[in-house]
């Protein structure tokens, strides 16, 4: 019920519904003056904006880093002179698909 369209005028101010309560079996309407609602709405979307930003910031960081190790740990083993045909196949089509999950990592969570 917090989001109503209910709206009317009262003292040349522009009220909003914004939420009733129930007490003693009577509703009890609340009427919020619509400017500071507005208000109240642009103060939620910040928070909800840095918030999304510090969760962004931490999984960029929480999946790049591990990434990042893989894909060298993989050169090392490529580098390796032990590993047959089949294994060095093997190693590369995983280096390569690591690659291309950063890429699209770095693509979707920033640079």
């Amino acid at each position: 019920m917090t989001d109503s369209v209910h709206l009317r005028c009262k003292q040349k101010h522009l009220l909003v519904w914004s939420d009733f309560h129930v007490r003693d079996g009577i509703a009890i309407y609340i009427y919020k003056p619509y400017k500071r609602m507005k208000i109240d709405a642009r103060r939620k979307a910040e928070v909800s904006s840095n918030y999304k930003s510090q969760f962004l910031a931490n999984m960029s960081h929480e999946l790049r880093t591990p990434m990042a190790a893989i894909i060298g740990l993989l050169n090392i083993l490529m580098s390796d002179d032990c590993l047959t045909n089949e294994q060095c196949a093997t190693v590369t089509q995983i280096r390569k698909c690591s690659t291309a999950l950063l890429r699209l990592l770095n693509k979707h969570l920033g640079s």
